[in-house]
């Protein structure tokens, strides 16, 4: 996972803010960043939550990812 959780997490104003902007609750995004990592469908949810923030944030699914050096 290439995501920075901390820079993930400050710029929706913390866990609650995520969370509710996922309709989800707080202990599963504590369960992610707990696991290194988030699952795949949630996502998608986090980058459209991301650009209705104020000042909207852009995230790519590549954010997402770390990519390996091709060989």
């Amino acid at each position: 996972m290439n995501i920075d959780f901390k820079a993930l997490l400050g710029a929706f104003g913390g866990m609650t803010s995520l969370a509710k902007m996922l309709n989800i609750k707080a202990p599963s995004i504590c369960g992610w960043r707990y696991r290194g990592r988030i699952p795949s469908k949630r996502i998608p949810q986090i980058i459209e939550a991301a650009k209705r923030l104020d000042p909207p944030v852009h995230l790519e699914p590549n954010d997402f990812f770390q990519l390996e050096d091709a060989k």
